[in-house]
């Protein structure tokens, strides 16, 4: 159904013990903003955000082709 390899999970319960619940060390949670725009966040394994999509798509699967640019990024070079 996405072309641009994303897997879908639900969202994971946050209320609860840390220890019912399997956390996956980091995430993408993508949602519509209040103009109706698609974001997406980065959440590590501790509930924080670590990253956002930093602009806001009008079609959702814009919001999911670039998650993917930013999970293929991983040997972009670091400059300082």
């Amino acid at each position: 159904m996405f072309s641009a390899g994303i897997m879908r999970r639900p969202v994971p319960d946050t209320k609860g013990p840390a220890s019912s619940r399997k956390e996956d060390p980091m995430q993408f949670r993508v949602y519509q903003d209040n103009g109706g725009y698609w974001r997406w966040r980065l959440f590590a394994g501790n509930n924080r955000i670590v990253a956002d999509s930093g602009e806001g798509y009008v079609h959702k699967q814009d919001c999911l082709y670039g998650i993917s640019l930013v999970q293929g990024s991983g040997g972009a070079p670091v400059y300082e």
